[in-house]
């Protein structure tokens, strides 16, 4: 190596760890700075902001001039954060570890979250000449199914859900599409045309009961998916009222076999 690149490679390690020592001596002296301002140690100053007001350490921060992080630090160093995964050090094990939820807790958990796709319908502003053109879109470049995807929980190992999904190579068709069924609906772009998929049970519904009497080609799969979705929706209620888990109705496992049928569909996936 050429002796003038020695010498500034060397220059630049000495500045370097020039730089890290007045760091290193800085934190003391700002330290002091704030006590000196607030005439209190910075201990009880923090235990005052942090713990006592409950500020957060962005609070804390902007109130003594210093970054998020530097109060991060030094809650931890004095030992005032809150959360054992803050306290944890590298390699302890996670209290929580192996601990689960009761049964009760998972069924109560598991009921809100339940929603009836019936109790607040979108309102779609079509008039027949819209139905009609809904209707055909769906019939020529469109699908009406249920989909099926795996959830690990207690008791749903899988959900059922309808699905409306049309393809198109024209942008504009899509989005006249998209216009009339209102939602802020992607339109994704793939290898050969445009997509658009909408898998809200109450919007699915408001959709097709708007458009089922005008369907021709997918009118049974209409018609089935709208039961679906109007035996689920008296099902949540029956669970919530008598407290019970949810599960698919045989009448409901059957309809999804049937639509998936229609369709050509794999009725496992």
């Amino acid at each position: 190596m050429h002796s003038a690149n020695v010498w500034i490679w060397a220059n630049i390690k000495v500045f370097i760890i020039l730089i890290l020592n007045l760091i290193d001596m800085g934190v003391p002296y700002l330290k002091l700075a704030i006590e000196k301002k607030y005439g209190k140690p910075l201990k009880e100053l923090l235990k005052e902001f942090y713990l006592e007001k409950g500020w957060s350490i962005y609070r804390i921060g902007r109130h003594i001039g210093v970054s998020p992080k530097t109060i991060f630090y030094w809650l931890k160093e004095f030992n005032m954060t809150k959360g054992w995964w803050y306290l944890s050090k590298s390699g302890e094990i996670n209290p929580f570890y192996g601990k689960k939820h009761k049964k009760s807790t998972k069924l109560r958990k598991s009921l809100l979250s339940l929603k009836d796709p019936l109790s607040n319908l979108p309102k779609l502003n079509l008039s027949d000449l819209d139905r009609v053109w809904l209707a055909c879109a769906i019939d020529t470049e469109g699908t009406i199914t249920l989909g099926k995807n795996k959830r690990d929980t207690t008791f749903i190992p899988f959900r059922i859900f309808p699905l409306i999904n049309i393809s198109n190579k024209n942008l504009e068709f899509m989005e006249k599409f998209r216009n009339l069924v209102g939602g802020r609906y992607v339109i994704s772009k793939g290898k050969s045309a445009y997509d658009l998929a909408i898998n809200s049970e109450s919007r699915v519904y408001a959709i097709l009961k708007e458009i089922v009497d005008f369907l021709i080609i997918k009118k049974e799969q209409a018609q089935l998916v709208m039961k679906f979705i109007e035996l689920k929706a008296q099902l949540v209620k029956e669970c919530k009222k008598k407290n019970k888990p949810f599960w698919y109705t045989e009448e409901m496992l059957k309809i999804f076999k049937e639509v998936r049928e229609l369709n050509g569909g794999n009725i496992e996936r």
